[in-house]
């Protein structure tokens, strides 16, 4: 008997991006996927052609899914402490070489992460920083 997968990602928190996706998975017809908080459920017996293409989507609009849900607080844990790291007043250089000597994650994709990261609380106006 197949199960069903769980895929955790790691930014699918605010209602108004689970309420696209699902938009999203219905017109792009990924029959039986479910969409909640922190996570997408795929059915049992979902076609591996059919999950590439849901991960090419989930990229697509930069939602990141992660192996294990202990990823999702590990990078919990990443954000508190940027934001603590950003609120001392440590720039980007002193941010990425605690976080990467701190944590099994090479620089690049670190750099990554933060960019992103620092996008987002600009977007909703969490912070004003172009570090």
């Amino acid at each position: 008997m197949a199960h069903k997968e769980v895929l955790y990602i790691s930014n699918l928190y605010e209602r108004s991006t689970i309420l696209l996706l699902k938009e999203i998975l219905r017109h792009e017809a990924f029959d039986g996927v479910k969409v909640q908080p922190g996570k997408i459920i795929l059915p049992p017996g979902f076609p591996p052609p059919q999950r590439e293409a849901l991960l090419a989507l989930l990229e697509k609009y930069k939602l990141r899914a992660v192996r294990e849900h202990e990823e999702v607080i590990v990078e919990q844990i990443l954000r508190v402490e940027v934001l603590n790291m950003l609120k001392n007043g440590k720039g980007f250089d002193d941010i990425v070489t605690q976080i990467t000597s701190r944590y099994d994650v090479d620089r690049g994709s670190f750099e990554r992460y933060y960019q992103d990261f620092i996008e987002m609380l600009n977007h909703y106006h969490l912070i004003d920083y172009e570090g």
